[in-house]
């Protein structure tokens, strides 16, 4: 049987608590085969078991590293990432996967603007740093670009959106949002 390979891994980095669906690409995968990643952080083996989508690419589910003593607060933990096949066998590529702290929404204003869209809203949090590329998602909107404007705050800008209450939510990877429960009012647009 030739080796496992694994070349890239995505989205290359996540939260510490999970969840992240990472996929991996790379060769020689096989759905006859027993799968699971091993993420390797701070001395500790985590594992989880992989889904095969072809023979050049499997999904795993991060894991919670808060199991291997990552912080919430740790920006710089990473996990180096392999595959395992049938219990023995593991790629030896070394593939990094950053931890990242959950994103947070303490407050945002102005809380409430037009559906129409177009409110710039300053969003108080913590859980990114200066260069980051933040997304910002309100409700079942698609997610728009946030402007990092320093370790606590961001600045977005409403799309058009149904009127009502929308909970308002980040992310770092485009897959993981996070928010903590902050909400945003559309009203009806004056005419």
């Amino acid at each position: 049987m030739p080796a496992l390979h694994v070349a890239s891994l995505s989205p290359p980095h996540g939260p510490s608590t999970g969840g992240t669906q990472l996929s991996l690409v790379g060769r020689t995968f096989s759905a006859t085969m027993r799968l699971r990643c091993v993420f390797a952080v701070g001395g500790a083996e985590l594992f989880t078991d992989a889904a095969f989508v072809s023979p050049t690419e499997v999904l795993c589910p991060t894991p919670a590293f808060a199991a291997a003593g990552a912080r919430d607060d740790d920006a710089g933990a990473h996990a180096v990432v392999e595959l395992e096949h049938d219990g023995a066998h593991r790629t030896r590529q070394g593939l990094v996967f950053w931890v990242r702290p959950a994103l947070r929404v303490a407050s945002l204003a102005p809380a409430t603007g037009v559906a129409t869209g177009g409110t710039s809203v300053t969003l108080t949090g913590a859980g990114w740093s200066a260069g980051d590329d933040i997304a910002c998602r309100f409700g079942a909107t698609s997610a728009v670009a946030a402007s990092v404007l320093s370790r606590s705050q961001l600045a977005c800008t409403t799309p058009p959106a149904p009127v009502g209450s929308a909970t308002v939510e980040l992310t770092s990877n485009g897959q993981d949002f996070a928010g903590s429960g902050a909400s945003f009012f559309f009203t009806p647009t004056l005419t």
